[in-house]
């Protein structure tokens, strides 16, 4: 709808327009110039729309007001949607919580290993390809012992003949376990002199001196003076120096086995060097030997007293002293 105010202003506007003509013309003052004629025209075109302008402004002036829309009740719109959002939060509240979403690593996960280069994978297919496939055998003769853990030692103060065979040794410390379930395989020598017994693989060194007494016996019978019995096991020398030149070898085991009872000489100690090296020396150095593999750490000495004197050990190289004498 045309109102009156946007009529007002477009005849305002007009105005302005024929003012500014008649201005243009007054300034220029062209007198019979086609310019003159265009301007003519265009004050008649104004002039015109001036006219019209005011005859549609006087209508307006004098027409009626236009009636109002009719009257619309809005309120039940916005309570209906009131009472919609009420129950669709009713319904909200009352579902089941959904579940909580998964927590969120604390860490990132490790970057993946490297793939393997074709070397690698070469170098696994040949250890795989030589690597022998184990198999279970079933023996049947089961050994749960070593061959050092079924030696018995038996030491015979003097040394026993050569009269007295081997053979004939075997033969009496059988007899002498007949009834004990201990059998004996084989019987030899050592380079000491010593007796070294070995048992059948069904027996051990410790239960075959558990019949000490039966195989000395039979032993004593046969000719030979047993002294002590052990079971064989890796032997450690040691050198124990500055040791008195006087001293006599027994007493130095006799003192050496009351002074330090935790320890056992599987032999009598000896000197190291000759009576002739040592016919003008007041000190030497004297060898004991341990039925044990021993270090001074944890032999837990560093000396011992011999004859009065403070005497130092040493381990004895095993290049030149072998640790297992009597399985020689």
């Amino acid at each position: 709808m045309v109102s009156l105010t946007g009529v007002q202003n477009e005849q305002a506007t007009t105005l302005k327009s024929f003012a500014k003509i008649i201005a243009e013309v007054h300034q220029f003052k062209i007198q019979c110039s086609p310019q003159i004629i265009t301007l003519m025209k265009e004050m008649e075109a104004l002039l015109a729309t001036i006219t019209s302008l005011t005859v549609r402004i006087a209508a307006l002036e004098t027409a009626p007001p236009p009636p109002l829309p009719p009257f619309q009740d809005t309120t039940a719109g916005p309570t209906d949607q009131i009472l919609a959002l009420t129950a669709r939060i009713d319904t909200l509240e009352s579902a089941p919580a959904p579940p909580p979403p998964p927590p969120f690593p604390s860490a990132l996960p490790p970057p993946p290993s490297p793939s393997p280069s074709y070397a690698e994978v070469a170098s696994k297919a040949t250890n795989k390809r030589l690597k022998p496939t184990a198999k279970t055998v079933e023996k049947l003769v089961n050994t749960k012992t070593t061959k050092l853990q079924r030696q018995l030692v038996v030491i015979c103060d003097p040394t026993p003949p050569t009269s007295i065979t081997n053979d004939a040794i075997l033969t009496s410390v059988n007899n002498a376990t007949t009834t004990t379930g201990v059998r004996f395989i084989l019987a030899r020598r050592s380079l000491q002199g010593n007796l070294v017994l070995q048992t059948a693989p069904s027996n051990n060194a410790t239960q075959a001196i558990t019949h000490g007494d039966l195989i000395a016996a039979k032993l004593k019978d046969l000719g030979c003076t047993p002294t002590a019995m052990r079971p064989n096991a890796t032997w450690t020398s040691f050198l124990v120096h500055n040791v008195p030149t006087s001293s006599i070898l027994t007493e130095v085991a006799t003192a050496i086995q009351l002074n330090y009872p935790t320890l056992t000489l599987c032999q009598h100690p000896r000197w190291l060097t000759t009576a002739e090296k040592r016919k003008e020396k007041t000190h030497s150095t004297m060898v004991i030997t341990l039925p044990a593999q021993l270090t001074l750490a944890n032999l837990g000495l560093t000396s011992l007293a011999i004859s009065n004197q403070v005497c130092r050990l040493t381990l004895y190289s095993p290049t030149i002293l072998p640790l297992k004498p009597d399985t020689l």
